[in-house]
């Protein structure tokens, strides 16, 4: 069964990867190995030299500099990974995922950076949930981790929730996954732009805003996936954006994770209804 979906995962995304205008992978991988050990070079030695300092404005400063290299190194891996989906290297490996582990993983990462914030985050349960869907793992907590890191970047205050429900369909159950959150008011049109392809002519405020290379990243690997990616607004404020794949599942034939029990938290903390 696995690999019959997989099969048709792959057939129903041969044409129509939304990916990036063409990159010369060879001289972005080849730039990259050149760039990282100056860049491990100057964040390894401004961190060594920030824990011998006292607390100064130096010692801030040191950190300011460690802190950028590391953005710089994420920004060339996300170019790599861009690199790889235009290739057609990556493809969907269809393999049974254990949702709570999933759910718990994410929990364990966010949750510190939520908080570091002063949000409230959580998996809300929105229907039965099956314990484990087939779908290909790493692909899926990639998107969940970009689509969930983008969300508590753009909300100041109030939360950000991971609403999971399971929809029946012609071609079988899909499994949603709603990121809700009170970020400001935005237009729908604004938000849609967060998930499109960048181009070389794209001001450099559009591409690296609320994820820039990370969402359009995301965006192709649903694709990849035979999903899909929706933005809508959130009563009263923030965006809720959906992302959506085949579970691979019989629901009525599989052990459930968790019963129908609208709103409960699956894993994280749920003041805000």
């Amino acid at each position: 069964m696995w690999e019959a979906l997989g099969d048709n995962v792959a057939k129903k995304t041969k044409s129509r990867v939304n990916v990036p205008q063409p990159i010369d992978e060879g001289f972005i991988i080849a730039l990259s190995e050149r760039m990282r050990p100056y860049l491990n070079a100057a964040t390894g030695l401004s961190q060594i030299i920030a824990d011998e300092l006292p607390g100064s404005e130096q010692k801030q400063d040191l950190l300011d500099i460690a802190r950028a290299g590391g953005e710089i190194a994420s920004l060339l891996n996300d170019a790599i990974e861009l690199c790889r989906i235009q290739s057609g290297e990556v493809t969907a490996q269809v393999r049974q995922c254990s949702l709570e582990e999933l759910f718990s993983e994410i929990c364990a990462i966010m949750q510190a950076r939520a908080g570091g914030k002063g949000l409230e985050f959580a998996f809300v349960q929105s229907t039965a949930i099956p314990t484990a869907i087939q779908c290909d793992r790493s692909l899926l907590l990639k998107c969940l981790l970009n689509l969930a890191n983008s969300a508590i970047a753009r909300t100041e205050d109030g939360y950000v929730h991971i609403k999971v429900s399971v929809l029946d369909g012609d071609n079988g159950s899909s499994i949603s996954f709603d990121f809700v959150d009170s970020s400001p008011t935005t237009s729908l049109k604004k938000a849609g732009e967060m998930f499109k392809p960048f181009s070389a002519d794209q001001p450099a405020d559009m591409l690296f805003a609320s994820g820039g290379m990370e969402l359009a990243i995301c965006s192709a690997l649903v694709e990849i996936m035979a999903g899909t990616l929706s933005v809508a607004k959130n009563p009263g404020r923030g965006l809720v954006i959906s992302l959506v794949i085949p579970t691979g599942v019989d629901m009525v034939a599989v052990e459930l994770l968790a019963q129908t029990e609208p709103e409960k938290a699956l894993c994280g903390e749920l003041k805000t209804k």
